[in-house]
């Protein structure tokens, strides 16, 4: 597969990047980085770019082709192409010098194995300075990466709809665990409700739910 990636210099100074490719493994929940060929069938390690070095002038913006060849079997879903400079070439203003390296996330779903783990709903009641919030773990149980979006309906002691929330929308890799987020910035009169949490991922759907007071 072939991508074109674009960078967008949008300071005074002239940037020169070294393309590099890296995998993206996740241990213990967390993602973790590792530089391409040091994991068994790596991805990052077939990743070819054209040109290998690429330079941005002030406020343009410079492109390059990267193409990957993915191996037969492998147990990687992801890696990242970073545009990685160490220095500024030219600048305009005075001042200390800036040097940045930016990468982007490429993942693979190479199965319809896409499943998800949700866990407890901790909600927290609003205050005079907070909203009404909701939070729960997903965790990615399958071998592929996954992209939960979800939203909490509120529910007041009727079983009437209130309100809703939408949650923060994270990509999971396979393993990885995350937090994700919903508030509600409405107000609510004193009573019991109920939200009502649904995830939407890989055409599959899965909820949470619990009780809260609002004194």
């Amino acid at each position: 597969m072939t991508q074109r990636l674009t960078i967008n210099n949008n300071t005074p100074a002239t940037f020169r990047f070294d393309m590099v490719a890296e995998d993206v493994v996740v241990k213990n929940g967390r993602r973790v980085f590792v530089p391409a060929g040091e994991s068994p069938d790596s991805i990052a390690a077939s990743a070819v770019f054209s040109p290998k070095e690429i330079v941005a002038p002030p406020h343009t913006s410079a492109t390059v082709l990267m193409t990957i060849t993915l191996p037969q079997k492998t147990a990687l879903r992801a890696m990242v192409a970073v545009f990685h400079t160490k220095r500024v070439i030219t600048t305009d203003q005075k001042g200390v010098g800036l040097t940045a390296s930016i990468g982007t996330l490429v993942t693979f779903n190479l199965t319809n194995d896409v499943a998800v783990s949700i866990g407890p709903l901790q909600i927290h009641p609003p205050t005079d300075t907070t909203n009404l919030s909701m939070d729960t773990e997903i965790a990615n149980t399958g071998t592929e990466p996954a992209l939960p979006r979800g939203t909490a309906a509120i529910l007041n002691s009727r079983g009437h709809l209130v309100g809703k929330a939408p949650f923060t929308i994270k990509r999971l890799l396979p393993g990885e665990k995350l937090n994700f987020h919903a508030e509600y910035p409405g107000t609510l009169p004193a009573g019991s409700y109920r939200a009502l949490c649904t995830f939407v991922f890989g055409g599959k759907t899965q909820s949470v739910q619990s009780g809260f007071t609002i004194q």
